[in-house]
């Protein structure tokens, strides 16, 4: 049997309690975009930052296995960029700085401004599969 490439299972607690999230490994290049894409923080809400929150939403995508989210109905949620697009930002800043510190062993800063980031989400535990 081959060698598998590592994933990681991320859990949630706080304002996401229950929330658990499979996700793929990132290359080096993934891993140093998705950090200065997450960098800006709040500001990618702003209008001008449209293509690096689609960027995001890709890179993002493309890394998550599965994910335990429902809608209102009990249905699961895809994990595609366009669901992506219409979910939380601050639960979509949590699971890449989860993932982001469970691929680099790190615990990460939080973004420059971090008075907009929710306190609950300073914090998230996670465990690799």
């Amino acid at each position: 049997m081959g060698f598998q490439r590592r994933t990681y299972k991320l859990i949630f607690d706080g304002v996401y309690a229950g929330l658990e999230v499979r996700t793929r490994g990132a290359s080096i290049g993934e891993y140093v975009e998705m950090t200065r894409l997450t960098s800006s923080g709040g500001d990618l809400l702003d209008v001008e930052h449209e293509q690096e929150r689609l960027r995001l939403l890709d890179l993002l995508a493309g890394k998550l296995l599965d994910w335990n989210l429902t809608d209102d109905a009990d249905r699961p949620v895809p994990c595609t960029a366009e669901q992506l697009g219409k979910e939380d930002l601050w639960m979509l800043l949590a699971i890449t700085r989860a993932w982001l510190e469970a691929g680099s062993g790190v615990t990460l800063p939080l973004a420059g401004s971090s008075a907009a980031t929710p306190p609950e989400l300073s914090s998230l535990p996670m465990e690799a599969l």
